[in-house]
């Protein structure tokens, strides 16, 4: 059963001039994440892309950023397979509240905008999800 969807969309000039301060990307990103980044020497676009996929999941968690922090959502990347999310803290509470199991997501970008779409799926529970 389908939880929750979310969608998020971004500038990357946004992101991208965002992205020149250190305290932003430690902010918003994990270790990891930020490391990817240097791999792909800093590429706006996908540093927009999973700022939105950052974005995505907490809607479809129900709260947005706040009660799941930028740094609770990860989005990691596999050498040979799409990105996936990796859940702690606050946004992990989230989802085992909601009775969430899985969480997709699908990132996409042009040379303007980028744009993420989360779904949780699970069983639910009969509390409010």
């Amino acid at each position: 059963m389908i939880i929750g969807i979310g969608i998020d969309l971004v500038e990357i000039q946004r992101i991208e001039e965002a992205s020149m301060s250190e305290p932003f990307l430690l902010k918003v990103f994990t270790d990891n994440e930020i490391a990817f980044f240097r791999m792909k020497k800093l590429l706006p676009q996908s540093i927009a892309g999973c700022f939105a996929a950052k974005e995505a999941v907490a809607k479809a968690l129900g709260t947005g950023i706040g009660d799941a922090g930028w740094r609770d959502i990860e989005i990691e990347h596999g050498e040979n397979s799409p990105p996936r999310i990796k859940l702690s803290g606050g946004a992990l509470a989230l989802l085992q509240k909601c009775g969430g199991e899985a969480v997709h997501i699908s990132i996409t970008h042009n040379k303007t905008t980028a744009g993420a779409v989360a779904v949780i799926e699970g069983q639910g529970k009969n509390d409010g999800y």
